[in-house]
């Protein structure tokens, strides 16, 4: 697993390049355009949903690509890379990173999540990004491999609704965003 792309965000500004669907914005050219422009403007790293904009990005940027696959059901309300074949999807697509949805929350089909961190990292030899929304959870995804850990969903869960981000987690993840 090559961890040299997770030592190219630290202490650097990664930007998020997503638009929601429907959007005339969610466009892979105009998402890899955003990307390029984040990159030129000092961005250390971008953040890219979905296979066909991951693959539009790859072509345009040299900074590292956290991948994420927002699916949205109703057996789960995990919905950023809920599953491996999701994970499997945009490491394909060019993904230097998976971000993964790593609260408590259950998993799409009873996946778990160290199961998911360990395939994710033996399989598709990509580091993690465990978006959590605890402390607690951080520290479960730490346990569990995760190499990074991003507070992405705090105060969109319900337990942490209106909260304040968790407090700094020490652990043996690589980086903490």
């Amino acid at each position: 697993m090559n961890h040299s792309e997770i030592e190219k965000l630290r202490g650097g500004l990664i930007v998020s390049c997503q638009a929601p669907q429907g959007s005339p914005l969610a466009d892979a050219y105009i998402i890899s355009a955003f990307a390029l422009a984040a990159q030129q403007n000092g961005a250390v790293g971008v953040r890219v949903n979905s296979a066909g904009h991951i693959a539009a990005v790859r072509l345009r940027v040299k900074v590292p690509i956290i991948g994420i696959e927002k699916i949205e059901t109703d057996e789960s309300e995990v919905y950023i890379t809920p599953t491996f074949c999701s994970a499997e999807r945009i490491a394909r697509s060019g993904a230097d990173i998976i971000a993964i949805d790593a609260t408590q929350r259950p998993r799409p089909g009873g996946e778990k999540l160290e199961d998911l961190i360990r395939r994710i990292r033996e399989e598709l030899q990509l580091p993690v990004m465990a978006d959590i929304s605890t402390y607690e959870e951080g520290l479960f995804a730490a346990d569990c491999g995760a190499d990074i850990i991003a507070t992405t969903l705090c105060s969109y869960t319900p337990q942490t609704r209106g909260h304040l981000l968790p407090r700094s987690i020490s652990s043996n993840a690589s980086l903490e965003i």
